[in-house]
């Protein structure tokens, strides 16, 4: 039997539901009933609930925005936990400008991969947006959004999402912003879904059958719906922070120093929620010199005097980038009380004469327990 998930939210008074008004069938149109809440709950956990995985823009420094060249060139990389079940893609969207007057010789692109399934030749997990040449001369407002669709690798723990860039023959195209979330599904698998999040969280989707005129509507019905709900918040984590910078122009380097000492470059502020008290991360950058480091905690790690992670950056920075990324399961997750407002701290240090460089940072809550 259908597992029905509506087109939108529709919002059920609590008035329909209270006394002299008994538990109907509903989803008719004529009367509100069980079969209305199971539906708005699977429209939560295939549509409503979808955070953000990473959100970007890129810095005006150096009179403009992330420049695409003539060839394909990497700006902006991010290491985060993919969103899984029941979502199978992302919507990648980008706005950008585009100098060149003719199509398509002077279109340019934007390109999305993954590090574990990349680019190569036409193969491999990517995303090609089309960056048009329809503008002319550029003004500031002339700003134009493409959209594309990356697909989900679910068998990922932690997955970086890479995007490079390239013009076409004459102007000048211009990323200014990225966003990438997971695309809304149609439908809901039969089966039970248990999400990937180390927790044994479950989704129990609801057959019309279970809920019609001739079924009566059980405790277990009620509870069911409930853990639904709880399983939806507990399984999508909010983004604190996903940023990027152009790797390939250290001028544009938003967060970096060349102090032997550490430099306090970046106070994030969050509002935890309930059952929330870790935060992963992940840290892009590299070093100049002989040293470089970051440093990371949270007030509320301050104030237990729990220790602050510390990654030292590499000097290498090449295909495939993976020499200058580390993240939490390397080190720990920073903590948080649930419920607060915090903020996460990062301080940088380099050899005392050559820079150290944060390309790129995320955090995120991790799944409630």
């Amino acid at each position: 039997m259908a597992r029905p998930v509506p087109s939108a939210f529709v919002p059920i008074k609590p008035s329909q539901y209270g006394p002299n008004h008994p538990i109907k069938e509903g989803s008719s149109g004529a009367h509100v009933g069980a079969l209305d809440l199971a539906e708005n709950i699977h429209f939560c956990w295939v549509d409503a609930v979808r955070p953000v995985t990473i959100s970007n823009l890129w810095s005006q420094a150096n009179n403009g925005w992330v420049v695409a060249h003539s060839s394909m060139r990497l700006i902006g990389v991010w290491r985060r936990e993919p969103t899984r079940e029941p979502f199978v893609s992302y919507d990648v969207t980008v706005l950008y400008q585009n100098s060149g007057t003719t199509s398509p010789g002077d279109d340019g692109t934007l390109r999305v991969d993954i590090a574990s399934d990349p680019y190569s030749g036409g193969s491999g997990t990517f995303v090609d947006i089309t960056l048009s040449a329809t503008l002319g001369a550029i003004a500031g407002s002339d700003w134009v959004m493409g959209t594309g669709s990356l697909l989900v690798d679910p068998s990922q723990s932690i997955e970086t999402f890479r995007a490079w860039a390239v013009s076409g023959s004459t102007g000048a195209a211009r990323v200014g912003s990225i966003t990438i979330q997971p695309r809304p599904v149609s439908s809901i698998p039969a089966g039970v879904e248990t999400p990937a999040d180390g927790n044994s969280h479950r989704f129990v989707p609801f057959d019309a059958a279970e809920l019609d005129a001739d079924s009566p509507w059980s405790v277990h019905a009620v509870n069911t719906m409930i853990a639904n709900c709880e399983t939806i918040r507990k399984t999508r984590p909010a983004t604190i922070i996903s940023y990027a910078c152009d790797p390939s122009d250290a001028a544009r380097a938003g967060w970096q120093s060349d102090s032997a000492a550490y430099t306090l470059i970046a106070r994030i502020p969050f509002r935890s929620g309930h059952g929330e008290t870790a935060i992963r991360w992940s840290i892009v950058g590299k070093r100049d010199g002989s040293s470089g480091a970051v440093r990371m905690t949270t007030t509320h790690m301050s104030s237990k005097e729990t220790a602050a992670q510390e990654v030292a950056l590499g000097a290498t920075w090449s295909s495939p980038y993976t020499a200058g990324i580390s993240d939490y399961t390397g080190g720990a997750a920073l903590t948080c009380a649930e419920n607060s407002t915090d903020e996460i701290r990062i301080w940088i240090k380099g050899d005392g004469s050559s820079d150290a460089y944060i390309y790129g940072l995320c955090a995120w809550f991790a799944p409630v327990a």
